[in-house]
């Protein structure tokens, strides 16, 4: 079930944010999917139907925002998820860093450099 007592909620904010998201949180892929069959899911959503004015959305989001779907009953570790992304994101971050951030800053700073 939702890790926590409380969803998170973010009201919806004029110009800003134009629907009021609810956020629930699962420690494991299994409660999430006994949340939605759960009668609790069912009756929290039979109570706010009168207060919705329009559609209803689910976005399921992993620890990596889905990058790592797999079909195997057993997901890969977040350790090694992580190790993945910071393998790709090291060497972008440097190419972006190198090719198109520094150039043109220390071209704008090159007095303030040199004093």
């Amino acid at each position: 079930m939702p890790v926590g007592d409380n969803p998170e909620l973010f009201s919806a904010e004029p110009g800003v944010q134009d629907d009021t998201i609810v956020v629930f949180s699962f420690a494991t892929r299994a409660d999430l999917d006994a949340w939605f069959d759960s009668p609790l899911r069912t009756a929290a959503l039979d109570r706010m139907e009168p207060t919705l004015a329009g559609e209803r959305t689910i976005n399921v989001v992993g620890g990596f925002a889905g990058w790592f779907t797999s079909q195997a009953d057993r997901p890969a570790p977040i350790w090694k998820q992580a190790v993945l992304v910071l393998s790709a994101l090291y060497p972008v971050a440097l190419a972006m860093l190198s090719w198109l951030v520094m150039p043109p800053l220390t071209r704008r700073v090159r007095d303030w450099l040199s004093r």
